[in-house]
C-alpha cells in the first residue's frame, strides 16, 4: 500500500480469505502437501525466535526468524500460479500472527497488515482510509530501496540519488490540484532534480524495458516538516512503496491517490504538513521490483542477519 501516513490495523483475515478462495478452483492440479500441524510448528519456532530477538534488542529479527527453519515444503512440482500463491499466503499467515512480525513489517517494508495483498497491487482505500475490496485493486506497486530523495540529514542523505526528482507542495497547494491530472504536479517547482535532465528521460521509450519494469515511479507522502530526513520513508525501513507514474498520470490526483491507498493523506492533512511528490526514473539499471510476497520472502532470505550484539552497562 502507497501510504506514508504512519497507521496501523488489524489482521486482514477477510483478505487472505478471499485471495486462498480465489485459487480455489486449481488445488486439485496443485495440491499443498504441509499439513496444517507442520505450519504450527514453523510458526511457533518463528514466533520464538523473533520474540527472543527483539527482547534482546537484536538486529535484524524478523530476518533471523524466517531464516531460522525452512517453511514447510509444497508439492507443487509445477509451480501452478495458485500453488505457489497459496504457499505464500500460507507464509503471510503464519507471519502476520506474530505481533512483534506484524511491527517489523511495517517499520521495515511498510506493510499495513490490513491493506497489502502482495499480488504486485495496491489496495485502493476510500476516503477515510478503509480499505476497498481486494477486486477493486488496479494500480501496480512495487518495491523500492529507501533512496536519499534530499541532502537534508547529512548523516542519513550526504547526496541526492540522481534518478530521484522531488517536489513539496502546502497542503493549500496540494488540494487545489486534486481535480487536476497527476501530470500537473510534475509542472510544479522542482524541490529537487534538474528538470531538463528529467524531461530527457520522461521522452516516451520506443521499446519497452527489458525486465519489463515502469519506465518511471511515482510516490506520495504528507510528512511533518521536522520528521523529513531525505529519504523516502522513515531512515529505518528497508524498502518503501511506489506506483507506476504511466498508469497514474493522466488520473486526476484524487483518483490516483485513491487508487494507490494514499487517499487520508489528504483527509488527515494538518496545518503546516507537507505533501511530497517522489518520481524515480532509472536508466538501465533499476532497483525496482514488483511488491509480492515472494519479492518480501526472497529479499528476507537473500539478507543475512546481523548478529545479536548484547546491550552494554552504561558509563558512569
Amino acid at each position: 500500500m502507497l501510504n506514508s501516513v504512519f497507521s496501523r490495523g488489524i489482521l486482514p483475515t477477510a483478505v487472505f480469505a478471499a485471495l486462498l478462495c480465489l485459487a480455489q478452483p486449481a488445488l486439485a492440479q496443485a495440491p499443498v502437501a504441509a499439513a496444517p500441524q507442520t505450519w504450527s510448528d514453523w510458526q511457533a519456532n518463528f514466533r520464538g525466535v523473533i520474540d527472543a530477538c527483539v527482547t534482546a534488542n537484536g538486529a535484524d529479527c524478523l530476518i533471523k526468524a524466517f531464516n531460522d527453519r525452512p517453511r514447510p515444503p509444497i508439492d507443487n512440482p509445477l509451480h501452478s500460479v495458485s500453488g505457489d500463491l497459496l504457499y505464500d499466503l500460507e507464509t503471510a499467515q503464519a507471519m502476520l500472527a506474530v505481533p512483534n512480525a506484524v511491527n517489523a513489517l511495517w517499520s521495515g517494508y511498510g506493510i499495513d497488515n490490513v491493506a497489502y495483498l502482495g499480488t504486485g497491487y495496491s489496495v485502493p482505500l476510500t476516503t477515510t482510509g478503509a480499505p476497498e475490496s481486494y477486486w477493486l485493486a488496479v494500480q501496480h506497486e512495487y518495491f523500492l530501496p529507501n533512496l536519499c530523495a534530499q541532502a537534508v540529514d547529512l548523516t542519513l542523505c550526504p547526496t541526492a540519488d540522481p534518478d530521484v526528482w522531488t517536489w513539496q507542495l502546502t497542503v493549500p497547494q496540494v488540494t487545489a490540484l486534486l481535480g487536476k491530472p497527476v501530470a500537473a504536479l510534475l509542472k510544479t517547482p522542482l524541490a529537487q532534480g534538474d528538470r531538463k535532465t528529467l524531461t530527457r528521460r520522461m521522452l516516451p521509450s520506443p521499446k519497452a524495458r527489458a525486465d519489463g519494469l515502469p519506465q518511471a515511479f511515482i510516490r506520495f507522502g504528507l510528512l511533518d516538516p521536522s520528521w523529513y530526513k531525505g529519504t523516502f520513508g522513515r531512515p529505518d525501513a528497508r524498502r518503501v512503496f511506489f506506483s507506476d507514474y504511466a498508469q497514474l498520470g493522466p488520473r486526476t490526483l484524487r483518483t490516483a491517490l485513491a487508487d494507490t491507498g494514499s487517499s487520508s493523506l489528504i483527509a488527515g492533512a494538518k496545518p503546516g504538513q507537507i505533501f511530497f511528490v517522489w518520481l524515480y526514473v532509472p536508466g538501465a539499471d533499476t532497483k525496482a521490483e514488483i511488491a509480492s510476497w515472494h519479492a518480501l520472502f526472497t529479499a528476507l532470505q537473500n539478507k543475512p542477519a546481523a548478529p545479536v550484539v548484547p546491550s552494554k552497562p552504561a558509563g558512569p
